[in-house]
């Protein structure tokens, strides 16, 4: 008697069943798939990333850089564009 595979798996991170399809492979695991759906693991890469990136040295260069551009932009004569604010 074979064991049946299963068509769906509950995401770990976002516990919503979903179908295999919507999990990255991964060999290492029993079914092949990861335990988080690909959703869950790209925000968990994004924000990963924007931790790593966005260092306070970078924010406060960001900042910098905007400062001088507008100002440029003002010399010209030109409003310079609304911003969002930094995350």
């Amino acid at each position: 008697m074979t064991k049946a595979t299963p068509t769906t798996r509950r995401c770990t991170r976002c516990k919503v069943e979903k179908p295999l399809d919507a999990f990255a492979g991964d060999r290492s695991r029993p079914l092949g798939k990861m335990y988080i759906c690909r959703v869950c693991d790209g925000q968990r890469h994004a924000q990963r990333w924007h931790l790593q990136f966005w260092t306070p040295e970078r924010l406060a260069e960001r900042e910098r850089h905007i400062a001088e551009v507008d100002a440029r932009l003002r010399a010209l004569g030109v409003e310079p564009p609304p911003r969002l604010a930094a995350a």
